[in-house]
């Protein structure tokens, strides 16, 4: 009864160390298969990250950004758009009438664009903010952090960027992006609104 008891507890350690060691080894792979560069501003090569990676973007840019002003991005975003890519992006509604917003320069260059407001009130009842900053690059690579797509972000402002190399997060952006996307109105329902 003792060696049938011995043999059974060996039998189930095996078992137990197989299964952790499997465990372990799908969780290493994933890991091992993601790769994450981190960037901070001012002056930390954030921008310079995000044009290497729209230059090697082969099909879709998706961008959900709050605030939209550098014109260095965007033009990297019209050259992407000459060499085939879809680029969309959604703003924040508000935002998108500032000064230096970029919203006149997508329209020119034809860049897929929508604006959102939230329908949630805040404050005196006023909608609250589209705050994201993320893109999603051929539903590989995710671009996020607090980094607004700005001169100042780049050249004043602590601010942090991730760019992340993994197609199951990138599926996650991408549900959120479609979401506030088909919730976005274009920029002639948008000059409606603002008459």
């Amino acid at each position: 009864m003792r060696k049938l008891f011995l043999v059974f507890l060996i039998l189930f350690a095996g078992g137990l160390l197989f299964t952790q060691t499997a465990l372990l080894s799908r969780q290493s792979r994933e890991t091992f298969e993601t790769q994450t560069n981190v960037y901070f501003s001012p002056e930390g090569n954030a921008r310079k990250a995000i044009i290497a990676e729209m230059n090697q973007a082969k099909k879709t840019i998706n961008i959900a950004m709050y605030f939209f002003s550098d014109h260095t991005l965007a033009n990297a975003l019209a050259r992407a758009k000459e060499r085939g890519v879809q680029i969309n992006i959604v703003m924040d509604r508000e935002n998108s009438a500032e000064k230096n917003s970029k919203r006149i320069f997508f329209q020119q260059k034809e860049l897929a664009a929508r604006y959102y407001a939230p329908e949630v009130k805040g404050k005196k009842g006023k909608p609250g903010k589209m705050h994201h900053k993320f893109a999603t690059i051929d539903g590989q690579v995710v671009i996020t952090g607090s980094f607004n797509w700005t001169y100042s972000a780049e050249k004043y402002n602590n601010e942090d960027l991730l760019i992340i190399h993994s197609p199951k997060l990138a599926r996650a952006y991408l549900n959120r992006w479609q979401t506030l996307w088909s919730r976005g109105i274009t920029h002639q329902e948008l000059l409606e609104l603002e008459k």
